[in-house]
């Protein structure tokens, strides 16, 4: 209220500027707060064992392409996710609600920590779907990434890009509802590997 009151004595366009620029921290702090709040959320269903899990068979390829139409085909500075396959293609036995979120969560922040176009790549085996996110961004310092999945941690360089940090945490036990796993491999200054390991559920 006083921050207000500051404001209305000064010129308007100089005021009108000024309001604008709280207001918009404001509306970011919001969302964070909104963010965190529904992650905390997550983790307290997903510790009681109360996650809907609801799997069908997927065309991993048309899912992973829709996941990109939907969330990351107007970036602001045009930047695009490039999808590529190897190996010979089936279905896979997903949760298609778990999977998008988290497709989303690792894409972000491929976009987040790297100023250059991420990769997904579906790899295919006998045994196994691969999964890779793939960035040259900022990478993750050696010293942080054992500790990365662990809930509210934070890389030590990103303490300046917004987060709440359980996003990963979040994702990893979505992939493991799956029977999967979900690893990281990284070097500061390179780039990060998010990598996706998936059963193949015809098997056995």
């Amino acid at each position: 209220m006083d921050l207000i009151k500051l404001y209305l004595n000064k010129p308007q366009d100089t005021a009108k500027s000024a309001i604008e620029k709280h207001l918009e921290r404001i509306s970011n702090q919001i969302k964070h707060v909104n963010g965190l709040m529904i992650d905390l959320l997550t983790i307290g269903t997903i510790e009681a064992g109360k996650i809907a899990f609801h799997p069908s068979w997927t065309d991993v390829v048309a899912f992973c392409q829709q996941v990109i139409d939907r969330h990351f085909s107007n970036q602001g500075d045009d930047r695009v996710v490039h999808l590529s396959v190897e190996g010979v293609l089936y279905s896979a036995f997903l949760d298609t609600k778990l999977m998008d979120h988290v497709l989303v969560n690792l894409l972000s922040n491929a976009f987040k920590f790297s100023q250059h176009d991420p990769r997904l790549v579906l790899h295919f085996t006998s045994e196994t779907v691969l999964i890779q996110v793939i960035d040259t961004g900022i990478g993750i310092p050696a010293s942080d990434l054992s500790a990365l999945f662990q809930p509210f941690f934070r890389a030590g360089n990103t303490t300046s890009i917004v987060g709440t940090g359980l996003g990963l945490v979040i994702a990893r036990q979505y992939v493991e509802l799956h029977g999967g796993n979900l690893t990281v491999q990284s070097q500061e200054g390179i780039g990060t590997t998010f990598t996706i390991v998936l059963p193949n559920g015809h098997k056995g």
